[in-house]
């Protein structure tokens, strides 16, 4: 158990009107060494160290990390009622767990679970029979848990990196490791459960706790590369957050309206869609949830190379400004299969087909281009969302595209298609090159019709002044002459100052 305390404590206060609550404190766990070796994972305890490091330079007053073996059920629970007990009605604890979840059959007599199951967080010394046994902890004990912050009155933010069952909207290449490990459930019934009430608790019965978990209930959460190190999105996001990335008015505090819309389109633009974080409740509060100090979002940080390429032949594939080759395709972000002509990306799987040599630059480009752009995302996002959902979309369909969240005024937006080819849709006319993008809300509909099939990239890039060179540079590269020269145009014009927002539409006929 590691424990930092700092003199400045961090403000909180969910449901609070007035001023932000006095003090702030952590419990982070993160698992990366389970038994054996078919259930270790790589990025949870770098997931854990990162929130506890943002979270002390934030100002909490206390702060205890476990990690791996230290992370036995009973320090976890010891952990938590001693910070429950530490803190004051109006404090905040944030809790958050990276690494497996699973489920199991719920005791016989609870009848809390429509599905029968309950899920379980598994600890690193879980086994199906033994000591071992104990090392998970179930939801009816969270809610058990929760409970006894809540009704003191405490403010909890619960983030819950992991997940229990599912699928990915579509289908990926090899090499991703997800957080749902292949354990046995336990071979006796639990015997120790808290009070049968908490079998049928939901999250909707707290009056003081945000639940953030890292994707729908149905579908899984990848451990992803970024910055070169295996992490989830979702925990990574809420590190950037609490550093400042989610303060959109900059006044040192965040509501839950704030980390939502920060989170939300973050760690989708990181998982290429595969990934939207559930959050409860629902609706967002423009209260005060968690004050941040005066600290400021990290500079954006753009590497010389942005994307990783694996090519059978190196020769196949000119130098392009942002892209490195890599000889291992394990390694790369994107591989190119000469045999089949299929370029796959090592986490939206296959992004486009029939994929000649001559083909690649503007196809690797594109993709060196929303590598940048994620860039600019990761500190400012512009939300968009595809109603229809993030699976394969076919001929035929037509599509409805919410934008919104805009906090600067002038919209640049533009295609990326399957090929590389630079579609160049807003501002039409002068009327729409004045319209005033802040706070605004739109609704965008269009038609998968024509090939090339594959994955669309819709950007959007929204600044505080009127970006006439970007919007120049875009209608130059639209049309035949590809994707090329994206990457370059982009190091030029964007500043930190921008909000981006990605969507990524995949399609086949």
């Amino acid at each position: 158990m590691r424990r930092s305390a700092i003199a400045t404590g961090l403000a909180v206060s969910l449901l609070a009107a007035g001023p932000a609550a006095a003090e702030t404190y952590g419990l982070v766990v993160g698992i990366n060494d389970y038994a054996g070796v078919s259930n270790d994972l790589e990025g949870a305890v770098a997931d854990a160290e990162d929130i506890a490091q943002a979270l002390v330079r934030s100002g909490a007053a206390d702060v205890l990390l476990l990690t791996d073996h230290g992370a036995t059920k009973a320090a976890i629970e010891e952990a938590w009622f001693k910070l429950v007990e530490q803190a004051q009605p109006g404090d905040t604890i944030v809790f958050t767990y990276a690494g497996h979840g699973a489920q199991e059959p719920e005791p016989h007599g609870r009848g809390g679970e429509t599905d029968g199951l309950n899920e379980t967080f598994v600890l690193g010394g879980y086994s199906s029979i033994g000591p071992g046994v104990a090392e998970r902890i179930i939801d009816d004990e969270i809610f058990a848990w929760l409970t006894a912050a809540d009704v003191k009155g405490i403010s909890v933010i619960f983030l819950a990196d992991s997940c229990h069952s599912g699928t990915m909207y579509r289908a990926v290449g090899d090499g991703l490791r997800y957080r749902l490990g292949d354990f046995d459930p336990p071979a006796e019934e639990p015997t120790d459960l808290p009070d049968i009430a908490f079998a049928v608790t939901t999250e909707d019965d707290f009056q003081n706790v945000t639940f953030i978990g890292a994707t729908q209930e149905d579908r899984l959460t990848p451990e992803l590369m970024i910055d070169g190190v295996r992490r989830g999105a979702l925990s990574w996001a809420f590190a950037r957050a609490l550093e400042g990335a989610a303060d959109l008015d900059g006044d040192g505090s965040l509501t839950q309206h704030e980390l939502i819309a920060y989170l939300v389109p973050t760690v989708e633009m990181q998982a290429q869609n595969q990934q939207r974080p559930q959050v409860i409740p629902i609706s967002a509060q423009a209260k005060p949830l968690l004050v941040i100090g005066a600290g400021a979002p990290r500079p954006v940080a753009v590497p010389e190379v942005l994307l990783r390429v694996y090519v059978p032949n190196a020769a196949a594939l000119p130098a392009i400004d942002g892209v490195g080759l890599v000889l291992d395709p394990a390694a790369a972000d994107l591989v190119w299969d000469a045999a089949t002509g299929t370029v796959t990306h090592s986490v939206a799987g296959a992004v486009a087909e029939n994929v000649a040599a001559g083909d690649l630059p503007a196809i690797v480009s594109k993709w060196a281009a929303l590598a940048l752009l994620q860039r600019y995302g990761m500190l400012a996002p512009f939300e968009m969302t595809l109603e229809e959902g993030n699976a394969i979309h076919h001929r035929g369909e037509v599509l409805t595209i919410t934008l919104g969240g805009g906090t600067h005024p002038h919209l640049t937006m533009f295609n990326l298609a399957p090929n590389g080819r630079v579609e160049f849709l807003r501002p039409i006319g002068a009327d729409e090159a004045a319209m005033d993008w802040t706070d605004r809300t739109a609704i965008e509909r269009l038609q998968v019709s024509q090939p090339p099939y594959g994955a669309e990239h819709l950007v959007a890039i929204l600044t505080e002044t009127r970006p006439d060179a970007l919007r120049a540079g875009l209608r130059a590269l639209s049309g035949d002459t590809g994707s090329a020269g994206l990457v370059a145009l982009l190091r030029t014009v964007l500043t930190g100052d921008v909000q981006v927002g990605i969507l990524g539409i995949y399609t086949a006929e």
